[in-house]
């Protein structure tokens, strides 16, 4: 019995978390806010802000905008595992 309810605990948290990552990646497809490959040296290295939600990289491209874009490649790279 205790063995079955902690499945249902896994497959519960599983789930959330698919869901987040789905959710990730249509944010990723529809709203990204900057082009992921685009640099801007003025950039370089900015902070958090409200503007790049997770900063900018050495070459002043967007690190939030290039997560989304792994995101979605890394969805298709495991769809296309898992069909093989």
């Amino acid at each position: 019995m205790g063995k079955k309810r902690k499945l249902s605990f896994n497959l519960i948290i599983g789930g959330i978390l698919t869901g987040f990552i789905f959710l990730l990646i249509i944010l990723g497809l529809f709203a990204m806010p900057y082009d992921p490959e685009a640099m801007d040296s003025t950039l370089k290295f900015a902070p958090v802000s409200l503007q790049h939600l997770m900063g900018c990289d050495n070459f002043g491209r967007d690190i939030f905008s290039r997560v989304l874009q792994g995101t979605v490649m890394t969805l298709l790279i495991a769809a296309g595992t898992v069909c093989i």
